[in-house]
């Protein structure tokens, strides 16, 4: 091994001396390994399944203490890597080197850098390549449907089946049910149960310019039911008339059997259910399609709105219920609980006795509740007293459960991962911490401690003395000017830094001109950066000064976004540093004072 060892570095050291002084072959094998290792890890971090019952798996590597484990092994890394590289330094040799060696031996650092602290993006792959083999596409979205199928039997919360919640037939899909029971209007029919009221409305509909949006009073004192937002208007939704009783229907009107008489009642039945147990993230529901939340709203609660989605469950429920066959029934609960198996989800009721328990009927009376959790033994003083209805859900409630929520985040678990993108917009937060190692480095090769130091020093003193003119102006000058003052002296006197090795390097000490051209390589990408805050800044309160919001100008960092500015900087930096190499190779050159 020793050997090969040397055979490679003299093969490089003859040919390729600018690689060898950098050391980047043996980095990136070894950082290849390390990738290697971390994949493994996250390949075999949810092997057990009930690892799938923990909230946000998607961030297991930063729960799990991985992270830990990632940033240790990449110090450790750079730090081996920096002692052997710096027993040699060609460039302070003074060895013939090029602009572009110069900037080649740049880009080695910060290749060696980055590889070297991204060990998360190689174990979220082996995550989801893992869920991916081991939860099929196909099948996962079954077991959701499925489980969206048996959802309306689980019977864990008797306000799913209460009468708001219907969305089928019509007109249910499009009126409004208003259950707070101070709006409810006594002059015209509505329901009651216990101490819940219901009563239907029709709504009408106001379409609003979006930027009219927040100066329009009258919204608000209208009291609106909830809002939809497209991308230049928004429709609020407000009661209009009430719905009579009558000229509704009940759930077993249609059913094929002889009843002469039927009477409107708001009592919970499975009829009503229209929720989901699981919606895939990658189809048309989302988890907040069915909810508006508005704290300026006369009435700021959360309110569920009509939707297709909700109907159409609504819609598979019903026809379901009406067929009464008790083996359909009965296979959609054993698929549901084949897959508590499956996932490891804690229960302890069977088919059959789930079946008893909702088949209450043709009109399928929601009697008896299935509690989510297992039943804790013992009776309980509750601090305030409780209402009829909370008495009589304590009543109903059997001593069988179902730990449904675990299957629940399971599939939010396996959904989340498998749309999980992995090199997304972190990656880019990685570049930057790489960037500026290696710049650190860069400088510190180019130069001599005694440099480097003064350049440190150098910084932070301006950065103080900055900050310092900055407190004196805003305590003197009281307006709105001081955001400009703060920026435009920060340009000024990094100008006259960046200058300074650019044209007057043979005019100061050497020393001088080493620092600023280490602080003038360090702070290039702040300064462009500083440029564009400026731009942006003059762009944003013109925008103001002609009674506009933001987003109908053109505001340059608002408007271009995160990932555009990050690419555009990065870039810079790259072209930046290409021909900036000619400038330290020119200061290196300079004689020693």
């Amino acid at each position: 091994m020793k050997k090969f060892i040397y055979n490679t570095n003299q093969y490089l050291l003859e040919r390729f001396p600018n690689i060898w002084n950098t050391k980047i072959v043996w980095m990136l094998g070894i950082s290849a390994i390390i990738h290697l290792v971390f994949y493994i890890l996250g390949f075999i971090a949810l092997s057990n399944v009930e690892t799938l019952h923990k909230k946000r798996n998607v961030d297991i590597f930063f729960e799990n203490g991985s992270i830990f484990f990632s940033i240790l092994i990449s110090i450790l890394l750079i730090v081996i890597w920096l002692t052997q590289m710096f027993k040699n330094n060609g460039f302070k040799n003074f060895y013939p080197t090029s602009k572009y060696k110069l900037f080649l031996q740049f880009v080695y650092y910060f290749i060696i850098v980055f590889v070297s602290c991204t060990f998360y993006f190689s174990y979220m792959f082996g995550l989801k390549h893992y869920i991916n083999l081991t939860y099929d596409d196909d099948v996962f979205v079954e077991e959701v449907n499925n489980a969206n199928k048996a959802a309306v039997f689980l019977s864990h919360n008797l306000n799913d089946y209460m009468i708001n919640h219907r969305k089928y037939p019509s007109p249910y899909d499009t009126i409004y049910c208003e259950t707070n029971s101070g709006l409810v209007d006594g002059r015209f029919t509505y329901l009651e149960y216990y101490d819940k009221s219901y009563q239907f409305y029709t709504l009408r509909k106001e379409i609003i310019d979006f930027k009219d949006v927040y100066s329009n009073e009258n919204i608000q004192k209208k009291g609106y039911v909830y809002f939809i937002t497209s991308d230049s208007t928004r429709t609020y939704y407000y009661k209009e008339n009430v719905v009579d009783i009558k000229d509704l229907h009940t759930s077993y009107q249609t059913f094929p059997l002889s009843f002469n008489e039927y009477s409107y009642e708001a009592e919970p039945s499975y009829f009503n259910f229209s929720n989901a147990f699981y919606k895939l993230k990658n189809g048309n529901d989302n988890d907040y399609s069915e909810f508006e939340f508005d704290y300026l709203s006369t009435y700021p609660y959360q309110k569920k709105k009509n939707s297709i989605e909700r109907a159409i469950r609504n819609k598979s429920n019903h026809d379901l219920l009406l067929e009464n066959d008790a083996t359909k029934i009965k296979n959609t609960l054993e698929t549901f609980l084949s897959y508590c198996s499956k996932y490891n989800i804690e229960t302890n009721i069977s088919v059959e006795t789930w079946y008893n328990i909702i088949n209450t009927g043709p009109e399928y009376k929601v009697k008896a509740l299935i509690g989510q959790s297992k039943p804790i033994k013992g009776e309980f003083q509750f601090a305030e007293e409780r209402t009829a209805l909370e008495e009589y859900i304590d009543e109903i409630t059997t001593n069988y459960y179902i730990k449904s929520e675990d299957l629940e985040t399971a599939f939010k678990n396996i959904d989340t991962i498998k749309n999980y993108t992995v090199i997304n917009g972190s990656i880019h937060v990685f570049l930057w911490i790489a960037f500026s190692l290696s710049i650190l480095i860069f400088c510190f090769r180019i130069s001599n401690l005694r440099t480097f130091i003064f350049s440190i020093i150098a910084g932070v003193v301006l950065f103080l003395f900055t900050l310092l003119i900055i407190a004196i102006y805003g305590y003197l000058v009281k307006g709105d000017f001081s955001e400009y003052f703060a920026m435009y002296l920060t340009l000024i006197i990094s100008t006259i830094v960046l200058i300074i090795p650019l044209f007057y390097k043979d005019k100061f000490r050497k020393l001088l001109v080493g620092v600023c051209l280490n602080l003038t390589i360090a702070g290039f990408i702040p300064y462009v950066l500083l440029i564009l805050a400026i731009i942006t800044s003059h762009q944003s309160d013109y925008c103001r000064s002609l009674v506009f919001e933001e987003r109908d100008c053109f505001v340059l960092l608002n408007d271009i976004g995160f990932v555009t500015t990050s690419v555009f900087l990065f870039v810079s930096a790259l072209v930046f540093m290409y021909f900036y190499a000619s400038i330290i190779k020119q200061w290196r050159a300079l004689p020693e004072q």
